[in-house]
């Protein structure tokens, strides 16, 4: 019999579980009422995660990063009045519904655990499918023209989408084995589904050959070690990465557009597929606006054909869209977080574990349309955000009761 009060519990839970599986591409491609199955879970996740959290209210820390968020939040929709796309600015902010409704509804280290150990297992499909797809070659996305070397997608839709996924994998693993789970299945059996499921992950995010997320990867895992102290070991893949990278032609041709221009074969502007040169037109752009305008910013969806997200770079795309004003915003929404964690009372591993998955989405941020301008990456970054602020909390719980 399921008590009332963990009713929301499982909500999130039944919520994060379909999350997962409606990402995959036959949920990206089919629909009903004009819309896919992709967009509509969105949408309706979204407005019931807003019904939750008003259900849950009473249960819900009010702190400054409520304030800080609930600020971005409402500037955000008073853009609309200066040029913001109304579909793309509600596509925007949703995301944030996710934090709130899990800070409301998990109430316990084991809720949390819970929650992290269903994730994983809903994973387990889309992982094993998409190695299947690539090693089979039936889920070829396009084929470089300057190189020849295949991109997968695997289960999903795009390349993007796959590696992404893959990475996220990696983060809530490294949550859950950090925090440990008593299942009635011995110890070793769940390290060898994570070691396979580790592997397999890393084979699917080689194959999408999306090298944002490779180095949102590195960084993560860089983190990771140093909050393990694992700083030989640290050392020891830094400089042999390097190195293989150095040897490697394959590495080196999936790395064209990086490596050539930087050894005089180009224009340092094609740097990354062009995008040194597109961004630098999109500054230059912006900084002939008015004043008013570049503080401001020209409104959600104004950079490229009315969506955000369209100069590969979600801090720039922030920029354009909602001025100095927006973009300090944000940032400063990422600074107390950071802060929330290094002073928070969670363990020095968990601590690293959590600052690397911010500093890892910052960085693909920056490199890419990333966090911010795709919708589920929002969703799954701001519940992972607010796994830790429970954590904390029920540390410091457990201190006073101590």
């Amino acid at each position: 019999m399921i008590e009332k009060s963990t009713i929301p519990f499982y909500i999130i839970c039944l919520f994060a579980v379909i999350r997962t599986a409606i990402t995959l591409s036959f949920f990206s491609t089919h629909g009903m009422f004009g819309y896919k199955f992709l967009e509509l879970f969105g949408l309706l996740s979204s407005y019931g995660l807003i019904i939750l959290f008003l259900i849950c209210l009473s249960s819900f820390k009010f702190d400054k990063l409520f304030i800080l968020i609930s600020f971005f939040c409402i500037y955000t929709l008073l853009s609309l009045s200066w040029g913001s796309n109304l579909q793309e600015t509600i596509r925007f902010l949703l995301p944030f519904v996710i934090f709130f409704a899990v800070r409301s509804a998990l109430t316990s280290k084991d809720q949390v655990k819970l929650l992290a150990f269903l994730i994983i297992l809903s994973f387990i499909i889309p992982i094993i499918g998409s190695s299947l797809l690539i090693l089979m070659k039936k889920s070829l996305y396009l084929t470089v023209y300057q190189t020849g070397i295949d991109r997968y997608s695997g289960m999903y839709l795009k390349i993007h989408t796959l590696a992404h996924c893959m990475l996220i994998f990696f983060f809530i693993a490294a949550i859950y084995q950090r925090l440990g789970f008593r299942l009635p299945i011995k110890e070793k059996y769940i390290n060898i589904l994570f070691f396979f499921l580790s592997i397999l992950a890393l084979f699917n995010l080689y194959k999408s050959v999306t090298r944002t997320v490779w180095i949102g990867l590195i960084v993560f895992s860089s983190f990771y070690l140093i909050g393990k102290r694992k700083y030989l070991i640290l050392l020891l893949c830094g400089s042999g990465l390097f190195f293989i990278v150095l040897l490697s032609s394959q590495l080196q041709s999936m790395l064209f557009d990086i490596i050539q221009p930087l050894q005089g074969q180009g224009q340092i502007s094609n740097i990354g597929s062009g995008r040194l040169g597109g961004w630098t037109g999109m500054v230059m752009s912006f900084l002939n606006e008015p004043l008013e305008m570049q503080f401001l910013g020209l409104g959600i969806g104004s950079e490229v054909k009315s969506f955000f997200g369209g100069s590969h770079n979600d801090l720039m795309s922030l920029l354009i869209s909602l001025g100095y004003l927006g973009l300090s915003m944000y940032l400063l929404i990422y600074v107390f977080v950071v802060f929330d964690i290094i002073k928070s009372k969670i363990d020095r591993v968990m601590k690293f574990i959590f600052l690397g998955i911010v500093f890892s989405v910052i960085t693909m941020n920056f490199g890419s349309n990333s966090y911010l301008s795709r919708f589920e990456l929002g969703q799954y970054f701001y519940l992972i955000i607010a796994l830790f602020y429970i954590l904390d909390n029920q540390c410091r719980k457990k201190q006073l009761a101590d």
